[in-house]
């Protein structure tokens, strides 16, 4: 037993060790869609979840650090016009759901390490910036929202060409959140959970994909 003991306080030194070493992180973000319309101003939010683990360099071309993102797009109900979708990918990178984190909130140029990041981060308790240019998320519609190969882009300049006249995109704006992670996307796209991750036509592969979506444009986390 008095074996067992050194072993396991051996153990919890090592493990904290390791943490203090490569520490991680996990932060929330939500991210607001305002769109004006002429019957008033529309809006949809979600908070989406970023985690950051670091670790040792294992290969000279292996990067220090793993970044994971949990949540959803952003859904706006602009009632008989339709519904927008902001997904968790951009047209600059299909990484945007923790990139519009990271761009919108960079680290001072003094952080020049991963776990410089991590500790920088997670000292972080508000902020909110609004995303213009290339950090927009990639804006989409379904022409029949249970057919996910309807999919349409949107285009963030020009919202009336898609829902109408007087609709225009108002603003899309991130901050720092302590609120839980949004789920509940699957309420209003019924095929999202069937689909399994795949893409949106249902196959494996991107070839012949609509737009090259899949399911995690949509949601990532404990359901995909």
């Amino acid at each position: 037993m008095k074996i067992l003991g050194i072993i396991g306080i051996i153990i919890v030194a090592v493990v904290g060790l390791w943490m203090w070493k490569y520490p991680s992180g996990t932060w929330h973000y939500k991210m607001t869609l305002a769109v004006q319309t002429p019957e008033g101003m529309k809006t949809g939010s979600v908070v989406r979840e970023v985690y950051m683990q670091t670790g040792p360099k294992t290969l000279p071309d292996a990067g220090t650090s793993y970044l994971a993102v949990k949540g959803e797009a952003v859904v706006v109900d602009l009632g008989q016009r339709g519904v927008i979708f902001a997904l968790l990918r951009s047209d600059k990178t299909v990484d945007h759901g923790y990139y519009a984190f990271l761009d919108s909130f960079p680290t001072p140029k003094s952080v020049d390490s991963s776990v410089g990041v991590v500790k920088y981060y997670n000292s972080l308790k508000t902020g909110k910036a609004e995303m213009t240019g290339d950090n927009l998320p990639m804006l989409v519609r379904f022409k029949d929202i249970n057919d996910p190969k309807s999919v349409e882009r949107v285009d963030p300049s020009n919202l009336a060409a898609t829902y109408g006249e007087g609709v225009s995109l108002k603003s899309v704006t991130i901050e720092i959140a302590d609120e839980p992670v949004t789920t509940g996307i699957e309420k209003v796209l019924g095929w999202l959970i069937p689909l399994k991750g795949r893409y949106l036509h249902g196959e494996h592969t991107s070839r012949g994909a609509p737009l090259g979506l899949y399911g995690g444009d949509f949601q990532k986390g404990d359901n995909q």
